[in-house]
């Protein structure tokens, strides 16, 4: 049951950042955060109705706060990023953050890593890199700058994302995926909805009043909720984290090949083969 999970999961994180991408074009990135967050409760209020709310630790409060504070960070980061750059060339760079995990757990637990490990990872870099100069190539010297601009805003990302990761397996313990995901969406409403008050008022209610930006977010939002709930339901399930991960990777293919479809993002030689390197970089780490 997790597989299927992982695979759902996988299938709306893909969808997710497509419609975001859509989403940066036309509006504010405050407005597409909130509506993101916004619209993805009912998936959330499905989940706690069916199952209800449990907390069984106290612990659970303020790790919930410091993972908002987290991806509050993130995401406005990642639909900056998504703004300045296409998103085939976005979403195989997040593939930095197990070479950033990797690297944290080293110094701050002594974690050590396999040999195939260190490969994957070695692997993972080398394609980044890759696609860095390949989307480099593909960029008009005047836009070299977004460039820069878009590779530094998606590294620190990555780099958020690498604490992320253990802190959600950590507040599943502590209360179940559904309780979890209901009320960091309501933590991450109050947040945006602030945000977008002050900073995109005007943009935030045409946002509502515009039927095609409506349909945009409303779609953008649900993505959310089924990604994310979709991702904690496999991780409780799964016997081991690298697991979902490895099938989460395939993302990747869909968003790249989405991109292409849906923005006509341009692509050679070295950018596929970095990409495909990314996706084998990933499964070869989650299976290490």
């Amino acid at each position: 049951m997790w597989i299927l999970f992982s695979l759902v999961s996988t299938a709306a994180l893909a969808g997710r950042s497509l419609v975001s991408k859509a989403g940066v074009d036309r509006q504010d990135p405050y407005v597409v955060a909130w509506a993101t967050v916004f619209f993805s409760f009912p998936v959330a209020i499905a989940g706690v109705a069916v199952m209800g709310i449990t907390v069984t630790d106290q612990t659970f409060w303020p790790l919930m706060l410091f993972r908002v504070f987290l991806d509050t960070v993130a995401l406005l980061t990642l639909l900056t990023a998504f703004r300045l750059k296409s998103v085939s060339y976005i979403t195989p760079l997040l593939s930095l953050t197990p070479i950033f995990t990797a690297i944290i757990s080293y110094y701050m637990r002594g974690d050590r890593i396999s040999a195939a490990g260190i490969a994957g990872l070695a692997f993972t870099a080398v394609s980044c890199i890759a696609i860095y100069f390949s989307e480099r190539k593909l960029t008009l010297p005047e836009n070299r700058h977004d460039l820069r601009k878009a590779t530094a805003l998606v590294a620190l990302v990555a780099l958020i994302f690498s604490f992320l990761d253990p802190i959600h397996t950590v507040i599943i313990e502590r209360a179940d995926e559904y309780t979890y995901f209901f009320i960091s969406t309501i933590c991450f409403s109050i947040v945006f909805t602030t945000i977008a008050l002050i900073k995109s008022r005007k943009q935030m209610l045409e946002s509502i009043r515009n039927r095609r930006l409506l349909r945009l977010n409303i779609a953008t939002g649900m993505f959310l909720g089924v990604e994310v709930l979709s991702f904690f339901v496999a991780l409780s399930a799964a016997p081991a984290v690298a697991l979902v991960s490895s099938i989460r990777s395939a993302n990747i293919a869909l968003t790249t090949a989405g991109g292409y479809v849906l923005f006509r993002d341009r692509f050679n030689r070295l950018k596929l083969a970095g990409i495909a390197g990314v996706v084998i970089g990933v499964i070869v780490i989650s299976l290490s």
